[in-house]
């Protein structure tokens, strides 16, 4: 398997992971919560597929047609985003600002995962 396929599925893999134990822990606390964070999570963890599979074919196109394919893929990533939030504020058991949240999970996911294994954070100090 490629590295970058690996990546983006132990990226999928760990979105998963936290949208559901998340999910659980909110859910816990509130059904609302949890469903709410479970459609917005949903969605980011979609989008965020979407997003490889896409990058996978726009890299093999020319520079023109990239761009067009680009700017459609982003569009259409972002519609699914709101379509999610749409879907949450006009159900009455899930809540809003817990898909909002949610939304962003695949980008924390993707942060957290550079935090810790990126070595360029660390401080060299003198005599090693």
């Amino acid at each position: 398997m490629k590295t970058f396929e690996q990546f983006r599925n132990r990226m999928l893999l760990y979105s998963v992971a936290a949208a559901l134990s998340i999910g659980v822990v909110l859910g816990v606390v509130r059904l609302d919560y949890g469903f709410g964070f479970l459609i917005g999570s949903g969605a980011s963890i979609l989008n965020l597929h979407l997003m490889a599979a896409r990058t996978s074919r726009l890299v093999q196109m020319g520079a023109q047609t990239a761009k067009g394919y680009a700017f459609r893929s982003a569009i259409s990533r972002h519609v699914l985003l709101a379509l999610a939030l749409v879907f949450a504020a006009k159900l009455d058991n899930a809540n809003f600002a817990c898909a909002a949240c949610g939304v962003f999970l695949a980008q924390a996911v993707l942060a957290a995962n550079h935090m810790l294994t990126s070595r360029s954070g660390q401080v060299v100090t003198e005599g090693e």
